[in-house]
């Protein structure tokens, strides 16, 4: 797939499964690294104050 076709699915998804899809293939590993916005939700901070991070 071209990159730019992978960046843009990765866009549209949550950060955390973005960063998940590091595990699909050596290819993949740090494609998260490129997505172009991050969004920081109420789940996000939610999150974090679960996992103590």
């Amino acid at each position: 797939m071209p990159d730019n076709v992978v960046t843009n699915i990765l866009d549209r998804l949550p950060l955390q499964d973005a960063v998940r899809t590091s595990i699909l293939s050596r290819n993949w590993r740090f494609k998260w690294t490129t997505i172009s916005q991050i969004v920081f939700d109420k789940n996000f901070f939610e999150y974090l104050l679960k996992t103590k991070g």
